[in-house]
């Protein structure tokens, strides 16, 4: 059988790689790596798949850093995963394995750390050491016993809090403090899988062990700290401590293996390195020289320059290419990243989706994304028209219903509009009083897709 028949146009290499997807579903998961080398063989290759990032992004191959390719199935489709960084932005691209369409692009500007800032409120703001000591108490463990993966100041719809995130060998734990009145305003904790699990896939919440790949004879005693894997990135950049300002130093999990998320600048460079927890190999780093053009904030016009919600909304149009007529907008709000205050702007028109973060004091894009609906088929097209959906506040009400609680009671965290599986829902997040909610709501029918519930104690 000729199989390369089954590629040779667009149309026929859409229909094989649904059949392809089909297949794994019935036939289980020891089919995925042969359905996928059939369907890698006949795709447009890993280096092209580059140079259509590349095109598409306007950027010289030459200046791209940390380039990654990947070969996976992706919504019942085949694509390489393109991410790279050139000239102080970071790019995550999804190209179409058979044709080299971009299915989804996400960019982000790196703003240099040395221009970050933490917003000064007239509140009283407990200190980290506080914060991490109120969650270590509640979770009756000694910070001997824990490794902390995060700890950080944000800004959470108007709040000020700790993010708070730390294991042992057997939990995970992750807690949100109030930076105000240092209570606890969220927490939760994981169980960890018992050692010796081969990781195909990242589970939602709990974090898999590495892979039989790296070495983990000896795991337990092996593992480096965070504070060892710091010292390792600094020494690979020839970088001294007292040089050095960390703004990221987190465990995370890439491709199955445990690794610490390094990033710290000087005075004019900013470094990122991910160091294998196991066995303290650099596992992959980058760095990207300081421009004044990347991101800076004048504190000096921090008042003078500020633009409103309508501008930026107008700004991410125009990005965009699309114009107010044709544009839905499902989110426009002011929000606190990294320390600088930016819109999270969000609409769609009749195939696609579009996210953008515009920094409020200076109009730039500070980050940008779209997703084509279901790869452009009707199925996945949104209906312009509002009127074929509730409204928002009738979805709150649906929510708070369902709950059982009186809406004065209730402060909304998150209420917006979104494209799921190939329809649109609203997805709502609140508290009353201790209890934390989260509900999603078809937006044609009005019906209660998912709910759940978290009581704080």
């Amino acid at each position: 059988m000729n199989i390369k028949r089954f590629f040779e146009t667009p149309k026929k290499a859409v229909i094989s790689s649904l059949c392809i997807a089909a297949v794994i579903v019935a036939a289980g998961a020891g089919s995925v790596y042969a359905a996928g080398a059939i369907a890698e063989s006949f795709a447009i290759g890993a280096d092209n798949a580059k140079k259509f990032a590349f095109a598409d992004a306007g950027i010289d191959p030459v200046s791209a850093q940390a380039v990654r390719t990947k070969f996976e199935l992706e919504n019942g489709q085949f694509v390489y995963e393109v991410d790279f960084y050139a000239d102080g932005t970071e790019y995550e691209y999804l190209i179409k394995a058979s044709n080299g369409l971009v299915v989804k692009k996400d960019v982000e500007v790196k703003i240099p750390a040395n221009t970050i800032q933490i917003p000064t409120d007239s509140e009283t703001i407990v200190s980290l050491d506080t914060a991490k000591q109120t969650a270590l108490t509640d979770a009756g463990l000694s910070e001997a016993a824990v490794t902390f993966t995060d700890q950080k100041l944000d800004r959470d719809d108007g709040r000020m809090m700790y993010e708070i995130d730390f294991y042992t060998s057997d939990t995970k734990y992750e807690y949100e403090i109030n930076a105000k009145t240092g209570d606890i305003f969220s927490k939760s904790k994981e169980a960890l899988p018992a050692t010796g699990n081969v990781v195909t896939s990242l589970p939602a919440t709990a974090e898999p062990n590495p892979p039989q790949t790296e070495s983990t004879t000896s795991a337990a005693s092996s593992q480096i700290s965070i504070e060892e894997a710091k010292n390792i990135a600094l020494a690979d950049a020839g970088v001294s401590s007292s040089a050095a300002t960390f703004t990221k130093s987190k465990l995370d999990i890439d491709d199955g293996v445990y690794v610490y998320d390094i990033e710290f600048y000087t005075d004019d460079t900013e470094y990122e390195y991910e160091i294998t927890r196991d066995t303290g190999a650099v596992r992959s780093k980058s760095s990207e020289p300081f421009r004044n053009a990347s991101g800076q904030i004048n504190s000096n016009d921090f008042q003078s320059s500020q633009i409103s919600e309508d501008e930026a909304k107008n700004i991410a149009l125009a990005d965009a290419g699309v114009s107010s007529s044709a544009a839905t907008f499902t989110k426009s709000k002011l929000d606190i990243d990294d320390g600088v205050y930016v819109y999270d702007i969000e609409f769609y028109t009749s195939d696609r989706e579009y996210g953008y973060e515009i920094n409020r004091d200076t109009g730039a894009v500070r980050s940008k994304s779209f997703e084509s609906f279901n790869n452009g088929t009707s199925q996945g097209t949104i209906n312009g028209d509002l009127s074929a959906y509730i409204s928002l506040d009738e979805a709150k009400t649906i929510a708070v219903n369902k709950a059982g609680v009186s809406i004065s009671n209730v402060t909304f965290k998150k209420a917006k509009m979104d494209h799921d599986d190939g329809r649109m829902v609203y997805e709502m997040e609140f508290y009353s009083g201790r209890t934390e909610y989260e509900c999603e709501i078809d937006a044609s029918t009005g019906t209660v897709l998912d709910f759940d519930f978290d009581y704080g104690d």
